[in-house]
């Protein structure tokens, strides 16, 4: 007897995010089985205070990574209430945001809902994008179809359609043909679209002489990227940051092999004032930075049953303080590339990481945003 082995499928499949449309469902309320708690984030309809409605406005203050940090304490808030209750199976929760620029600074939470939907499956979790002008009466009607799409953790309302956050797979002129809908495994929520031909540039962000600041530079990812960078130039300078007071011996010793300039310093992203005197510094001795790397980051895995206010402000301190930080230091100055290091827990959710997952998508979403106010001119 003898068996054959499958044949391997590997191969490399670059995705983009595209809105998917779905269609509308004409069933009754009782169909959903259960009435979703609704959760008004950062947003509330004009009429809401007047609409016969149970919904629960968030109360958020301050700068926008505090209003995101408070966003993300309510739902695990509500969540760990209804967990406490012996709801779990029974859980439906309905985030909502408005659909402008600022609203979808706050599309991070899907992560954190995603990793609801897996920790405690059967249960419906969203996070719902509506037009600003909604109206109360409109959004019930809204909400309704969206929770019979429950199979979805992130949808938006656009000139009166719903659709779906989704993948749209894309070839780089290669010959490889990969199966995306075997690598999902049709997972409704992972699910790449047919690929489409794209022309995407091979230019490399890096130039000689250049000076890159790496944060989180002695752990793995940095680390790699230090090792690129120095093979791809020559003079560079990489200025490699972190909470400890020096590198671990083995780090200092592999980034001495490296043929750049590799410098350590001990700076917390999360510390404003470290962050903005590290620059002034690298500006005083070099005249300008040429690149950024954010690879720091932090996790503290745990269910969400069990996240404690500690846990999860630590987890996105370096992601969404830090990132705020890194703005405020680069200020006007014309980077080469400002690259941020995010996490697939920020798309699909992560069992024991619903912290991480919102901390990277609030990088993710900010990305979104900074690019968009790139092609204006405005950074």
């Amino acid at each position: 007897m003898t068996s054959r082995v499958p044949e391997s499928r590997e191969g490399v499949l670059l995705v983009q995010p595209e809105w998917q449309e779905l269609p509308k469902r004409s069933l009754p309320a009782e169909a959903v089985g259960v009435e979703p708690a609704v959760l008004l984030c950062n947003w509330a309809p004009q009429d809401f205070a007047a609409a016969d409605v149970s919904w629960k406005q968030m109360v958020l203050t301050g700068a926008l990574e505090a209003r995101y940090g408070q966003a993300v304490q309510a739902i695990l808030h509500h969540v760990q209430q209804q967990l406490a209750m012996q709801r779990s199976h029974r859980m439906a929760v309905q985030v909502v945001v408005a659909g402008d620029e600022q609203g979808r600074r706050f599309a991070g939470l899907s992560g954190l809902l995603r990793t609801v939907r897996l920790e405690h499956p059967g249960c419906l979790a969203q996070l719902v994008e509506v037009q600003p002008e909604t109206s109360a009466a409109m959004l019930i009607e809204q909400l309704h179809q969206c929770a019979l799409h429950a199979e979805e953790s992130h949808l938006r309302w656009e000139a009166g359609e719903l659709k779906r956050a989704g993948w749209q797979a894309v070839d780089v002129d290669r010959d490889e043909n990969v199966d995306t809908n075997e690598m999902t495994n049709g997972n409704a929520e992972t699910e790449v679209k047919t690929k489409r031909k794209t022309s995407v540039p091979r230019l490399s962000p890096w130039r000689d002489g250049g000076v890159y600041v790496i944060t989180g530079g002695a752990g793995g990812l940095g680390r790699i990227w230090a090792r690129e960078i120095s093979v791809q130039t020559e003079g560079s300078t990489l200025i490699l940051t972190g909470r400890s007071p020096t590198m671990p011996e083995t780090v200092q010793r592999e980034m001495a092999q490296l043929p750049a300039r590799v410098l350590y310093e001990t700076v917390d992203v999360t510390n404003r004032e470290a962050v903005n005197a590290l620059f002034r510094r690298l500006r005083q001795q070099y005249g300008r930075v040429n690149g950024v790397l954010h690879c720091a980051g932090e996790i503290r895995d745990s269910l969400i049953r069990y996240k404690t206010e500690s846990d999860w402000q630590a987890v996105l301190a370096p992601k969404v303080v830090g990132i705020r930080n890194l703005e405020e230091a680069i200020g006007t100055e014309a980077l080469d590339v400002l690259l941020l290091f995010s996490s697939g827990a920020a798309v699909t959710g992560n069992a024991g990481q619903g912290d991480y997952a919102a901390a990277n998508g609030y990088m993710d979403a900010y990305a979104v945003s900074r690019n968009a106010r790139m092609k204006r001119g405005e950074c």
